[in-house]
């Protein structure tokens, strides 16, 4: 893979050792939480609780929104390898660590070694892309497929010579597309700036792009066909300017984990409380804009062209598609594949300077933000960071299986699914119970997770009524708590 990486390029260096070294950091940080319970997303979409048979996964395959590839991967995968939190898990893990040697090697398509170097270590560092390599989805893996596309991309002018350029491109950019629907957006700038190239190499693109969007249109309407398009789903919301601004300057810089705001509902004004995190964003912006200013004064000729065109194309396009109506189309994983091409330009901002001084001090104090945010992603368990915080249901079920009685809930889909994953011996489960009938000896209330908000203090989702429930009718007594992650059990036993 390396020496295959290292063919073509410009300068024909060698591989250097510190990108070993980098990626050792990477595989560290990403080891952490490998073992840890499966959350509702990586039950649904990388384990058998839904997808048992082939006949399973080609019906999940139609009837419901994601793409095919990992749906696929997976099932063979669990086959290979059997299923545990750290097989399912494996594959977004070997996908982040390719991710680093790919964003050094894109990097250098323009940059020097010392910006490339940097540029991979962020991404090391960056909590949003810990999270997601840590996590049985499709996103990383998708990420580093654009990546490796955008690559062989780089190699374009030589692939009516060098066919296994082109032949790399057509195939990462279809796996990329087939493992997240969103990315088929980056057909429009790369076709673009395909446009500006010799016949002989457009139109290897155009075949390339052809045969990525025909078969998605293939798909679109067999979905269309079925009834079972989803355009929007319920933890989706619109994309605008302030969205953009919250991404890009808050979860790409440091993953919300310096901040830990709820983004569901918020609003510019919550800026304005804390000035501390305003400053930190604009103080990113400023080093974001000098690396674009750069960029665009002292890029080598011609190179570098797909990460500039790539990195706002996504962002662009969902603002167009809300401002036409569409405002169920966004989380900020789906934006994943551009955080090393921003990170990119971040380093660029820093590192590229006349005086070696000034430049080993940018270094060090962005190196040293990002080692804080991932400090900070470890340490805020309770608080929203990357996304919601990850409870233990795992710890739960198996606390409860070891008891007798009664286990009552209140809980919506998200939380029951893990139980219901994990449950082994649990006498029962009512996610509807709203009343304690009959008097059993030992009641186990399991409380929905909650999380802290900076702005708005305790966070919790759902609706929690059965502990007052249970304290109301004055016949238990509370003999126990304990708290898995976020997730609190409280058992009560009969007083007579």
């Amino acid at each position: 893979m390396a020496r295959f990486l290292d063919a073509g390029q410009p300068d024909g260096e060698a591989r250097p050792l510190g990108t070993w070294f980098v990626l050792g950091i990477g595989c560290l940080f990403r080891l952490w939480h490998m073992s840890d319970g499966l959350w509702y997303d990586e039950i649904l979409y990388a384990t058998s609780y839904r997808q048992d048979s082939l006949a399973e996964i080609l019906s999940f395959i139609v009837e419901r929104p994601p793409a095919p590839i990992f749906t696929v991967l997976m099932f063979f995968w669990r086959e290979l390898l059997g299923e545990s939190e750290w097989t399912v898990r494996l594959p977004a893990l070997l996908a982040g660590l390719a991710a680093i040697p790919l964003c050094y090697k894109l990097a250098r398509t323009c940059c020097d070694r010392w910006t490339a170097t940097l540029a991979s270590l962020m991404l090391c560092l960056s909590p949003a892309h810990i999270w997601y390599s840590q996590d049985a989805s499709p996103h990383t893996i998708a990420g580093t497929l654009m990546l490796l596309a955008l690559f062989a991309f780089s190699k374009r002018r030589i692939f009516p010579r060098a066919r296994r350029w082109w032949a790399l491109y057509t195939c990462a950019l279809f796996g990329c597309v087939f493992t997240h629907y969103l990315y088929v957006l980056l057909l429009a700038p790369l076709s673009l700036l395909a446009l500006w190239e010799q016949r002989a190499v457009l139109w290897r693109i155009v075949v390339s792009h052809a045969l990525v969007f025909l078969p998605f249109v293939g798909m679109l309407l067999l979905k269309l066909s079925q009834g079972t398009f989803s355009g929007g789903m319920g933890h989706l919301r619109a994309f605008g300017p302030f969205e953009a601004w919250m991404v890009f300057f808050n979860w790409f810089a440091h993953g919300n984990c310096f901040s830990g705001l709820y983004p569901y509902g918020l609003q510019p004004e919550a800026l304005l409380q804390l000035p501390w995190l305003l400053a930190i964003q604009v103080g990113v912006l400023l080093v974001f804009v000098r690396g674009l200013v750069r960029f665009w004064r002292r890029a080598r000729k011609r190179r570098g062209r797909e990460i500039l065109a790539c990195l706002p194309a996504i962002p662009l396009l969902l603002w167009m598609f809300g401002w036409l109506g569409m405002d169920q189309l966004y989380i900020e994983r789906y934006l994943l594949q551009t955080l090393p091409l921003f990170l990119i330009f971040l380093a660029l901002g820093v590192s590229f300077s006349h005086n070696k001084a000034w430049r080993v001090l940018g270094t060090v104090l962005l190196l040293a933000f990002g080692l804080a945010s991932t400090i900070a992603l470890e340490t805020q368990t309770r608080r929203w960071t990357v996304f919601e915080p990850k409870s233990d249901w795992r710890g739960a079920v198996r606390y409860l299986s070891q008891r007798r009685g009664v286990v009552l809930g209140q809980l919506t889909n998200i939380e029951a699914t893990p139980i219901r994953y994990y449950e082994q011996q649990i006498a029962s489960l009512s996610g509807e119970a709203a009343t304690v009938s009959g008097s059993p000896k030992w009641i186990h209330v399991i409380k929905s997770p909650v999380w802290t908000d900076p702005l708005f203090g305790s966070r919790q989702r759902g609706t929690y009524k059965l502990k007052q429930e249970v304290e109301a009718t004055g016949n238990y007594r509370l003999t126990a708590t304990r708290s898995f992650g976020g997730v609190d059990i409280w058992t009560y036993r009969w007083r007579h």
